[in-house]
């Protein structure tokens, strides 16, 4: 019986041992077999020191990094999604764990639209937020649906100046924007990289669609950017971009090739995408920047 228990303490003492250890080691448990796990996939930077393409996360924060062999995530970033695989250690087990993608479905698949008939365009409202228009301010608002107080998207349109190009307007406004393409439209993006929040100005010929981004606090704001970015990469307008820029000049003084050739900034902190057709060629690995270059 002695040594029965002498044993018994033994083994207690060598499991408690191994679980200080453990703790200290900062390892982590990770599920077994094939798993299950739904969130909102986010485009992260190229690494060649860790493991993962992209970023998924759970109630705004993250929880894998996700890679494929099999599924395109491409598609799927900044959507709400329901992925299927394996979970493994990175590369530096201090890292957040990979998630190894075998199957992967979308969940938004029934969101609601917005929809300017005036101008002609649409995209899908994350449902996460509540359309609400301000007759005051002549602005849309995209409020948090917990919270109808914090307006985290806005939305409105601001006339182009008549003897002002739509590069030369814009860029007068943010010079630290770059050239981007939103549904097939030149546009241009501004990043406050201490908020996190963001300014879209997109081109219709006279006018522009103004979408501003505020993250209401710290640790939403990578939540907030991924859903904004899938804002952006969904929107749709009923009328192809007829090229050109907005000017009653004579219009010589015209920049419009700039929006639409290869070679424009793109990836990055920001997930700034290239247009239909195009690709992001990353050139700086450290920051995941590339050029945008033909398929």
């Amino acid at each position: 019986m002695r040594i029965f228990l002498w044993v018994s303490g033994l083994l207690l003492v060598c499991i408690g041992v191994y679980l200080l250890w453990f703790r200290g080691s900062g390892a982590v448990l990770l599920p077994e077999g094939v798993v299950t796990q739904t969130g909102i996939l986010q485009k992260t930077e190229i690494s060649i020191t860790r493991r993962g393409s992209h970023l998924l996360l759970v109630d705004g924060e993250p929880m894998y990094l996700v890679e494929s062999k099999e599924i395109h995530l491409g598609p799927m970033e900044g959507k709400r999604v329901a992925l299927e695989g394996e979970v493994e250690h990175n590369i530096d087990e201090q890292d957040l764990p990979v998630f190894v993608v075998s199957g992967a479905e979308l969940m938004d698949v029934n969101l609601p639209l917005y929809q300017d008939h005036q101008f002609g365009y649409r995209f899908p409202v994350p449902m996460e937020y509540l359309s609400v228009y301000s007759e005051e301010e002549k602005m849309m608002r995209f409020v948090d649906r917990e919270d109808q107080d914090i307006t985290i998207i806005a939305l409105r349109h601001l006339p182009i100046p008549a003897d002002q190009t739509f590069t030369a307007y814009v860029s007068g406004l943010f010079p630290d924007g770059v050239v981007i393409q939103v549904g097939g439209y030149p546009a241009w993006q501004s990043i406050d990289a201490t908020s996190g929040g963001q300014r879209v100005l997109i081109d219709l010929g006279t006018r522009v669609i103004d979408l501003s981004l505020t993250p209401p606090s710290d640790d939403s704001i990578a939540l907030h950017r991924s859903l904004f970015l899938s804002i952006l990469a969904s929107f749709e307008f009923d009328v192809p971009y007829q090229g050109g820029e907005s000017t009653s000049s004579t219009g010589s003084d015209s920049d419009s090739s700039k929006a639409t050739a290869s070679g424009i900034p793109c990836g990055g902190p920001a997930g700034i995408l290239c247009p239909e057709g195009e690709y992001c060629n990353v050139t700086d690995f450290a920051e995941g920047i590339g050029r945008c270059e033909g398929l």
